[in-house]
């Protein structure tokens, strides 16, 4: 199991919703694939952020595994969490700048290089 791999696969213990978004990803893909499945968790991010109140822990955990992986010292984790969540926020519409104002320090300062490369 590459560390990409095994990251998602610790992401999915984030939130029983994660869980199933990796359990369906992986039956239709025959596998996990990391890079398509975290621009999933990012929509799913949106959704969260969208439904406040209720769902504000589920994604302040979300949020902090995500800064958790972009310290990690695993160079193949911090691309996947950039390249494929935080590239992919911009999908969330609406929901961007609250999941924005959330994000950890270093999610942040990525997010931040995201757009201006934009």
């Amino acid at each position: 199991m590459t560390p990409a791999q095994a990251f998602v696969e610790q992401l999915a213990h984030v939130d029983v919703r994660i869980t199933k978004l990796l359990l369906e990803h992986t039956r239709d893909h025959d596998e996990s694939l990391p890079h398509l499945f975290m621009g999933d968790v990012a929509r799913f991010a949106g959704e969260l952020a969208r439904h406040r109140g209720p769902d504000d822990d589920a994604l302040d955990e979300l949020l902090a595994a995500i800064e958790r992986a972009l310290t990690s010292g695993l160079a193949d984790v911090e691309e996947l969490v950039v390249v494929s969540f935080l590239e992919n926020l911009h999908q969330t519409g609406d929901a961007y700048g609250e999941i924005a104002r959330r994000l950890g320090p270093r999610s942040r300062c990525a997010l931040d290089l995201v757009e201006r490369e934009r």
